[in-house]
């Protein structure tokens, strides 16, 4: 009987380390859990949905993409600092990536992209398309966003992959 209950014991113990490797990521819904989970050096991610946000046409430079389209951008290295928005002082969490792609009007570029998380739970998402021969900037725009849970309408979903 020993043996058996070893047995059970090592398979129970197997079987919830593969179900915790396997668990479905925690989702953030505001700036304040964001902010926890990044100084506790959990593993972030946000999924923008572009078509979701709002864009201002001023600020769209080029043949931007400005709709139907989604990303993911993961807060692997960030800065939380204060910056000026409309006259007022807001907190912000801020991470950026640049990747070689593809894009339907300028071809081959590179992206990049810089998503910055405030505490009123909006949110900026910029993008901006660069020859990848010239670094010429072949256009750009800026989305403004708000956190959402995935099942509503706001354009940005944030998981916490740590968990």
């Amino acid at each position: 009987m020993k043996g058996f209950n070893r047995w059970l014991t090592v398979i129970t113990s197997l079987t919830m380390a593969v179900s915790a490797a396997y668990a479905a990521p925690k989702t953030l819904t505001n700036y304040e859990q964001l902010l926890q989970a990044l100084e506790q050096g959990d593993e972030v991610r946000a999924i923008i949905h572009m078509d979701k946000c709002t864009v201002n046409k001023a600020d769209v430079k080029g043949a931007a993409d400005i709709g139907g389209s989604s990303t993911r951008i993961n807060f692997t290295l960030f800065s939380h600092y204060k910056v000026p928005v409309n006259g007022q002082e807001k907190y912000t969490v801020a991470t950026s990536q640049t990747l070689f792609t593809e894009h339907r009007a300028f071809g081959p570029v590179y992206a990049y992209g810089r998503l910055r998380v405030f505490e009123d739970n909006s949110a900026e998402f910029h993008a901006a398309y660069y020859d990848p021969k010239t670094y010429e900037l072949k256009g750009a725009v800026n989305y403004n966003c708000h956190l959402g849970n995935g099942a509503d309408q706001n354009s940005i979903v944030l998981f916490d992959a740590s968990v």
